[in-house]
């Protein structure tokens, strides 16, 4: 576990420079409020899992998303409930 958290530091580290040097804003990963809620700003990137939630768009409609962060990639998605959506 130690080498791996050495790693991830290593990582993050390294990519900081260029991030400072470009001026580009950080990279939004995750959300870590409300589960079950999408927020602004929304993921920009997000960690292949399958996790899978019923993403609930502003219209109603439901769409099944591999884990919460790729629901609340989509800007229409306002919530997610866990499990895939059922068939209607």
């Amino acid at each position: 576990m130690r080498i791996f958290a050495l790693a991830l530091f290593a990582a993050v580290t390294a990519l900081a420079p260029v991030e400072i040097a470009t001026g580009a804003p950080p990279i939004i990963m995750a959300q870590s409020t409300s589960p079950g809620v999408c927020r602004n700003p929304r993921p920009q990137v997000c960690f292949y899992l399958w996790l899978p939630v019923c993403g609930i768009e502003r219209d109603g409609t439901r769409q099944t998303y591999s884990n919460p962060c790729t629901a609340c990639q989509n800007r229409s998605v306002v919530r997610h409930t866990p499990g895939p959506c059922p068939d209607a």
